[in-house]
């Protein structure tokens, strides 16, 4: 449809800073009056990213699934995934499922999310889903992006452990493989199975 035409990508660096994402986007816009943007996988990045192209009216494609992209009146804003919400949803799902499968029947969560746009939206669907199925949540407690000292954060799980069966969790590789570790010291599960969102690197589940 573009009859062969061929793109020019200009690349700009968030920084993983959601001012310095929207200071990127304004420059990009400005500078190189692109015909369109694409970003920026964090929810939180995209929400301002979307602000700028809004503003400009710059159509912006993102991969990013918090749904105040696409439900506050947007109108260049287009969102190819679904919401962070069903990730939550899916995974209660799945834990109870593969429970009934594996004769592990669930009854009770634990729920540890970052609190950026996209692990409290996560949390939200989990919530929704326990209270459907009757399950109880006997640990719900949100941690902030960049987090280096899990240790107030573990003595809470720990606490927790005798009461947990299945856990859903969104956090960064570096918590998860904290929490591996202390299962590993202890020679037990702390939870039957963890269910994770996290960054996709593979030292997440390699055994």
């Amino acid at each position: 449809s573009l009859d062969g035409a061929k793109f020019k990508l200009v690349v700009g660096d968030a920084q993983s800073d959601p001012k310095v994402a929207a200071a990127e986007a304004e420059r990009l816009i400005t500078h190189y009056n692109p015909i369109g943007m694409l970003g920026c996988y964090a929810s939180s990045l995209s929400l301002t990213v979307s602000e700028v192209c809004e503003r400009y009216q710059i159509p912006f494609i993102t991969g990013s699934c918090t749904p105040d992209l696409t439900t506050r009146g947007s109108r260049y804003t287009f969102q190819l995934n679904v919401y962070c919400a069903d990730f939550g949803i899916y995974a209660v799902n799945f834990a109870w499922e593969y429970g009934q499968q594996k004769g592990v029947p669930v009854n009770k969560l634990a729920l540890i999310f970052e609190d950026s746009a996209w692990g409290t939206t996560c949390s939200e669907g989990v919530r929704f889903e326990a209270e459907k199925r009757g399950l109880e949540i006997v640990l719900d407690e949100s941690y902030p992006a960049g987090l280096t000292d899990a240790t107030p954060l573990m003595q809470k799980v720990k606490a927790m452990t005798e009461k947990i069966n299945w856990k859903f969790v969104r956090v960064p590789a570096s918590l998860h493989k904290l929490l591996k570790r202390r299962a590993v010291k202890e020679k037990k599960a702390i939870w039957k199975v963890i269910l994770s969102s996290v960054a996709y690197r593979d030292e997440v589940t390699k055994r």
